[in-house]
C-alpha cells in the first residue's frame, strides 16, 4: 500500500494489459519485438530475441523496476513504464521511432568498385527509397530500372546514404556482388512522446553493436532515474538533449548499483 495515500499504489497500473511482475513488483519497463523470427520475415536482417532478453537481464540486474517506483508519488500509471521497442529491420513493425528507446536492425550498404556493375537494374527497383544512382545506363534502362541490356560502357554505382536506410535489399539482388553488406548493426532512437504534441524518437547512434545498445540504455535508464523527476521520459530528453545523451554515451561509466531499500517502496498486493 502507498504509506501516503493508504491506497494500493499499483491499482491503475494492475489493470493495463502489459502488466507484469517482476521479482514481486511490478515491471517498470515493457519490450516489444517485430515477429519476424516467428513469420520468416523475408525482411529479416537479423534475431532480435537475444537481445530483448539481455535488456530484461540488464534492468532485472540494475533492479531498475525497484529504484523508478520509489521514485514516483502516489499511483503508479502506465504511461511512467520505460516503453522499448526492437524491430528486425528498417520496415520498424515494432514501431521504436514512437518509444522511450527504440532499435532496430540494419545492414552497412557498400559499393565494391572490385566488381563491376553490368547495368541489370535489380538494385534500382529493390530501393523504396530511391537512393541508388547507375551512371553509364540509357535514359530509357534507367527509367524502366533495367532490362538486362546495359550500354557500352563502364557502369558506375552510387549510394545516396542520406536516403538509405541500410535494409540491404539491393545487396541481395545484385547478381555481381557490385553492392555489398557489411555487417548487421543497431540504430538506436530515444525520446518518442505521442499525445497532443507528438515527436518522433531521435537518433542516438547509428551504426551500434549490441553492447553499444546495451551501453546506450544504461544512459538512459540513468538519467532516467538520477536527473530531475519527468512525468514522461521523452519529456525528460527534450530536457536534456539529445546531444547530451551523445556526450554521456561516448563517455559512458556503468551504471550506479546503488541499492533501494525496500522501505522507500510500497508493494503490498502485488503477487508473483
Amino acid at each position: 500500500l502507498d504509506s501516503k495515500a493508504g491506497e494500493d499504489k499499483f491499482e491503475i497500473l494492475k489493470r493495463s494489459k502489459e502488466y507484469e511482475v517482476e521479482d514481486g513488483l511490478p515491471a517498470m519497463y515493457t519490450i516489444e519485438i517485430c515477429r519476424g523470427e516467428d513469420v520468416e520475415c523475408p525482411f529479416l536482417i537479423a534475431e532480435i530475441k537475444g537481445l530483448r532478453q539481455k535488456m530484461k537481464d540488464r534492468l532485472k540486474e540494475i533492479e531498475f523496476s525497484k529504484k523508478l517506483i520509489s521514485r514516483i508519488d502516489g499511483k503508479i500509471l502506465p504511461h511512467q513504464r520505460l516503453k522499448i521497442a526492437i524491430a528486425s529491420c528498417p520496415n520498424c513493425c515494432s514501431m521504436p521511432q514512437i518509444r522511450d528507446f527504440g532499435v532496430h536492425v540494419r545492414a552497412t550498404v557498400s559499393v565494391d568498385e572490385d566488381f563491376e556493375c553490368n547495368g541489370c537494374g535489380n538494385c534500382l527497383r529493390a530501393c523504396k527509397e530511391g537512393a541508388i544512382r547507375i551512371t553509364g545506363m540509357s535514359n530509357e534502362q534507367r527509367e524502366e530500372a533495367g532490362d538486362g541490356q546495359p550500354e557500352n560502357g563502364k557502369k558506375v554505382v552510387t549510394i545516396n546514404y542520406d536516403r538509405c536506410v541500410h535494409c540491404g535489399l539491393c545487396a541481395e539482388v545484385c547478381p555481381t556482388g557490385t553492392i555489398k553488406t557489411d555487417k548487421k548493426c543497431f540504430r538506436v532512437m530515444i525520446g518518442s512522446k505521442l499525445g497532443r504534441h507528438p515527436r518522433f524518437a531521435d537518433d542516438l547512434t547509428g551504426f551500434a553493436d549490441e553492447s553499444e545498445v546495451l551501453k546506450a540504455l544504461d544512459v538512459c535508464v540513468d538519467a532516467l532515474l538520477n536527473e530531475k523527476k519527468e512525468k514522461r521520459f521523452g519529456e525528460l530528453v527534450r530536457k536534456i538533449g539529445i546531444e547530451e545523451f551523445k556526450r554521456r554515451l561516448n563517455g559512458n561509466k556503468d551504471l550506479s548499483r546503488e541499492q533501494v531499500s525496500d522501505k522507500e517502496i510500497a508493494h503490498s498486493g502485488v503477487h508473483n
